[in-house]
């Protein structure tokens, strides 16, 4: 009896359906870093029902093995991040992948605006990495907004944007996310064309050293901006302050290297109601960082 009930209980065991986590760990996938393009698709083979592929950093991978993704119909999270070896042709291997929601290609530089043209059909995107693409030009951004569905949107470093750029992203009216660190050839007039970003709940200017005043007062209008980092613009000083203070829904506020922003611009903060308050390498004295605590006491602030 004993031996049957035994048998009985392994088998059930062995029948048992998976569970949600265990479905979920099947379905992602992360190879090493040296896999070739060979082994890529071996390990890819008779595995359509992948969702999640990670292949950041594997720099043996050539556009050969990009065509391995192709029969990867339910892919939804694709991370190509740093592959040095692809090229514009190996992304019209992805153009087909319909599924996708997030797609990361930062730092792949041989990327120009031949190969965005591939990304322009895949109107499920919602998150976009494109960190560091400095061949791409406001002509590569064209494609980019027909994707009304994308919400975050990475362009950090990526030299050759200038302001038309910005007026074809005011197009991506779901855009929460938006990174333009280092796009240093970004003025005020191109950071006017933000304000029709209704959704817009945060942005990172650093680096962007041709933004004053003048073009944050632009972005007033933002109904639900909360996050505003502008590390490093030197053209942020005390007058931009007089802007931000208007910023009603503003709750993180960067100003890591401003050091045009002192003493005399800090009764314009004090009227905000921020929550994470960064300073550091400002030109603010430690008189003035007193004072703010004093004024901002729920404020964590970064000296």
């Amino acid at each position: 009896m004993i031996p049957r009930l035994l048998t009985l209980l392994m088998v059930l065991c062995v029948a048992s359906p998976l569970t949600a986590q265990q479905r979920d760990k099947q379905s992602r996938l992360r190879p090493r870093r040296n896999v070739t393009d060979e082994k890529l698709g071996k390990l890819l083979a008779d595995r359509s029902d992948i969702k999640q592929l990670v292949l950041s950093g594997c720099n043996k991978l050539t556009d050969k093995g990009l065509a391995e993704l192709e029969q990867l119909s339910r892919l939804e999270h694709l991370e190509l991040t740093g592959l040095r070896r692809i090229t514009d042709k190996g992304l019209a291997h992805i153009k087909g992948l319909r599924t996708l929601k997030i797609l990361s290609l930062s730092r792949c530089r041989l990327l120009t605006d031949k190969g965005l043209i591939h990304l322009g059909g895949l109107r499920e995107l919602t998150r976009l990495e494109l960190g560091g693409l400095n061949q791409i030009t406001d002509a590569g951004l064209t494609p980019l907004s027909r994707l009304a569905k994308l919400r975050v949107l990475n362009l950090s470093s990526c030299l050759q944007l200038t302001n038309t750029a910005l007026e074809k992203l005011a197009e991506l009216a779901q855009l929460e996310t938006l990174t333009l660190e280092n796009c240093i050839k970004l003025t005020d007039d191109g950071v006017g064309h933000l304000e029709r970003l209704e959704m817009l709940q945060a942005l990172c200017l650093s680096g962007c050293k041709e933004i004053t005043a003048y073009g944050l007062a632009r972005l007033k209008q933002l109904p639900k901006l909360r996050h505003l980092t502008l590390a490093n613009c030197s053209g942020v000083t005390n007058p931009a302050l007089a802007e931000i203070q208007d910023f009603k829904r503003l709750r993180r506020l960067d100003l890591t290297g401003c050091k045009g922003v002192d003493d005399n611009g800090l009764h314009y903060l004090e009227r905000t109601k921020l929550r994470w308050l960064l300073l550091t390498g400002s030109g603010i004295t430690d008189a003035g960082f007193r004072r703010i605590e004093a004024a901002l006491p729920d404020c964590k602030i970064a000296r």
